[in-house]
This record gives structure tokens, C-alpha cells and sequence, in this order.
């Protein structure tokens, strides 16, 4: 009877190529868990910037309001201020809603290709 040590060539076959699925399992696996960590981080990087942005283009709409108004010499000079700065905020929006669809396009995009890696 052969010892626990001494294995015939096959099961040595068999133990290796078990070891190197279980490997390549434990590979495929890291680099998903870190390609999805990267993935989020740049995801809250760009989230932060957006906001920032939003928020100054936001500022400079209520200042440009403010002073307008100040600037006002009639009720029709106020109104006409209403109307240029309700024209600043809905582009602010159109710009909003186009990094937004940006952003879901790059999410889409970064997923297929984390998919991708770890199918194949």
C-alpha cells in the first residue's frame, strides 16, 4: 500500500490541475474585487466633481439674480431679470441631465468591461 506521500503520477496530475483552477479562480476573483473598488472610487471622484460644479453654476445664477435685480430701476427690468436667469437655470439643467446621461453611459461601459474580464 503506498504511502499518503508517495502519489501515482496521475493523482499528482490531478492535485495540480485542481491547484491551478483554484488559482486562477482566486486571480479572476481579485481582479474583479479590485476593478470594481476602482470603478467606484473614479464613480465618486467624478460624483463629487459634478457637484461642485452644480453648485457653482447654481452661485453664479442666484448672484447674477441678486445684482440684476439690485441693478433695477422697474418692475419690467425685474421681470426681464426673471427671464435671463430662468434662461441660465434651465441651461444649468440641459447640462446636468447630459453629464448624468455621460455618466450612466461611462457606468455601463465600465461594467461590461469588468464583466468581460472576469468571464474570460
Amino acid at each position: 500500500m503506498p504511502e499518503l506521500h508517495e502519489q501515482a503520477p496521475a493523482e499528482q496530475k490531478l492535485v495540480g490541475d485542481v491547484t491551478a483552477q483554484i488559482t486562477e479562480a482566486s486571480k479572476r476573483g481579485l481582479e474583479f474585487s479590485l476593478g470594481a473598488q476602482k470603478a467606484l472610487l473614479d464613480e465618486m471622484i467624478e460624483a463629487g466633481s459634478s457637484a461642485l460644479e452644480h453648485t457653482q453654476a447654481q452661485m453664479n445664477v442666484a448672484s447674477e439674480f441678486a445684482s440684476k435685480v439690485a441693478e433695477a430701476h422697474s418692475f419690467k427690468d425685474i421681470v426681464k431679470a426673471c427671464q435671463e436667469c430662468s434662461q441660465h437655470q434651465m441651461d444649468i439643467v440641459r447640462q446636468d441631465s447630459q453629464r448624468f446621461v455621460a455618466h450612466g453611459r461611462e457606468i455601463l461601459d465600465k461594467s461590461f468591461k469588468l464583466l468581460g474580464t472576469v468571464q474570460a
